[in-house]
């Protein structure tokens, strides 16, 4: 038992390795890339300010990243992006844990006056049986939405609310798109940490909440953007 934890516990610290970012680009764009260099194959292209995920790639050129962006269409675009185009959501400032209190977790920066609350809540899935759909004992939907953070079989927490207070701006993620974000990750000891970070960028006023949810077959990434106050967008990854 001890070394079946131990292989959970290095793999779910492998996937925190990936991490989210904005492509920044003068000319609008950035070229994805099929290798990292110049004159590799074009891949695909990304717009200015579009959120990218990238990758723990193993690479002797720590210039290039590789990158994960799926369109509004919802077609993928893999491929490198040097990282003179990107921003790194890590590198804008972190807010830190505050406190965790009946299954709410807490995070705030007084100076910057901002609140974070993430609560999660026990989810009875024999009750909400009739919203999922199956097939040979897979459960793949709920409600008709990608189940996430289970591999099949049926969760037993889920979101009760993401919400936030900046500058007096009260905002959160509506709950219908937190409904089939199932198994999301709470803060109980310190090694929790790893799977939950929170960043502002001052700049342009907008925050980025990044969550590592679930474990093994079943783990995602979730990113809740709030911009100037209010909820702008969610993305949700598998992170390999």
């Amino acid at each position: 038992m001890k070394n079946i934890y131990i292989i959970i516990v290095s793999f779910l610290s492998q996937l925190s390795y990936g991490q989210f970012a904005i492509v920044h680009d003068v000319d609008g764009f950035v070229n994805v890339r099929k290798k990292a260099n110049l004159k590799s194959e074009i891949t695909g292209k990304v717009l200015h300010n579009e959120i990218v995920y990238l990758t723990d790639e193993d690479l002797t050129d720590t210039n290039w990243k590789y990158a994960f962006y799926e369109t509004s269409s919802k077609e993928e675009i893999t491929g490198y992006i040097h990282s003179s185009r990107l921003k790194i959501l890590s590198d804008f400032l972190k807010i830190d844990f505050f406190k965790t209190e009946d299954n709410v977790v807490v995070f705030t920066d007084d100076n910057e006056k901002i609140k974070i609350e993430i609560a999660i809540q026990s989810f009875n899935s024999q009750k909400n049986i009739n919203y999922f759909s199956s097939k040979d004992g897979y459960y793949y939907a709920y409600k008709n939405k990608t189940v996430w953070g289970t591999d099949g079989n049926l969760p037993d927490r889920s979101y009760k609310f993401v919400k936030v207070k900046i500058k007096g701006k009260h905002a959160q993620v509506p709950q219908s798109l937190l409904e089939n974000l199932f198994q999301p990750a709470s803060i109980q000891k310190t090694d929790d940490f790893t799977f939950i970070e929170i960043n502002y960028d001052k700049k342009n006023d907008v925050l980025y909440i990044s969550s590592l949810n679930s474990d093994g077959a079943g783990s995602y990434v979730v990113l809740f953007v709030f911009e100037k106050g209010h909820f702008k967008e969610i993305k949700t990854i598998i992170p390999y």
